[in-house]
């Protein structure tokens, strides 16, 4: 009787054991930083000069639209019978005729650096107060490229450890965007969607009650094709969603401008590879921006890209 009960003993401080030691193991995952996780040193000078490198590329980018709508409205103005830009609705069609497709344009392919993204980011967090914001939740958000895949991480501050959502970018057959959100990691340890489903559904609760205002304002100018801020909200916020929900989206961006409202493109092709992210992109023709712009307007549903979202 006293052996069997010796070994009962035995056997739970075993088991107490074991399980001491994987809730450290546990914790020390929890609190470690990946390998990959190492904050920018650069020099106040050095972020300066990242940051003006995107700025130029996106400048470049810029005139490469303006080149492709003023052939635009050149194919316009010389058909007999249409309408120059001015006067045509956002979501009118070309006359017969006309080819003001930009199908003459090459595509566009601008390159970013880990670097390059976080100097500008850092740019803005400062010209915008972003950190106002979001400094109550979170420190140190930066912008990784890793094995392939683009990360974005931060500590959390309630949580005490990195918490990194980890993308890899693709067009699917149908030539939508889809983000891909692999995995959710915080620490070293992965997160199942289960874990931090709390999290995932504020932010998706928040984004679905400003998106129907987003959506009543949403327009667009029919002669330069820039869209308000309102369309650029709307467009995001169902981007998030979709990705969110592990739902490939409509391949459109906004590239940004130093000055001015930011300018609509169609993505065509997608690239994490080294250091970089590479991406491809078109000119929107007339009649795309006019879908644009019906598509924002669209309530969100999940997988709603089927149907054209």
């Amino acid at each position: 009787m006293v052996k069997w009960i010796k070994r009962v003993l035995l056997g739970v401080a075993v088991i107490l054991a074991v399980m001491i030691a994987v809730s450290a193991w546990g914790w020390w995952r929890l609190r470690a930083k990946p390998d990959w996780y190492k904050l920018s040193t650069a020099t106040a000078e050095q972020r300066e000069a990242a940051a003006a490198r995107v700025e130029n590329k996106f400048i470049a980018a810029q005139n490469w639209v303006a080149a492709a709508r003023a052939r635009e409205a050149r194919a316009l103005q010389n058909t007999p019978g249409t309408r120059t830009p001015a006067q045509t609705s956002p979501g009118a069609q070309p006359a017969a005729g006309a080819q003001p497709d930009a199908a003459d344009s090459q595509p566009f392919t601008v390159s970013f650096t880990a670097e390059e993204l976080n100097a500008f980011f850092h740019k803005w967090d400062q010209l915008y107060g972003w950190e106002d914001r979001y400094s109550k939740y979170l420190q140190d958000p930066a912008i990784f490229i890793h094995e392939g895949r683009l990360i974005l991480a931060a500590t959390l501050k309630d949580f005490g450890a990195v918490v990194s959502f980890h993308f890899q970018p693709r067009l699917t057959p149908e030539g939508n965007l889809d983000l891909d959100l692999e995995q959710v990691l915080a620490g070293k340890l992965p997160m199942p969607d289960a874990m931090w489903s709390s999290q995932k559904d504020r932010i998706e609760q928040s984004l679905r009650e400003h998106l129907p205002a987003w959506q009543a304002r949403a327009k667009m100018d029919p002669s330069s094709g820039a869209p308000n801020q309102s369309l650029i909200n709307a467009a995001m916020a169902k981007l998030a969603l979709h990705a969110l929900n592990h739902e490939p989206s409509a391949p459109v961006l906004f590239l940004p401008q130093v000055s001015g409202p930011s300018l609509p493109v169609k993505l065509v092709g997608v690239k994490v590879a080294g250091d970089a992210l590479t991406l491809t992109v078109e000119p929107l023709t007339p009649t795309e921006r006019g879908e644009l712009v019906q598509r924002v307007k669209q309530p969100y549903h999940p997988l709603a890209i089927a149907k054209g979202d």
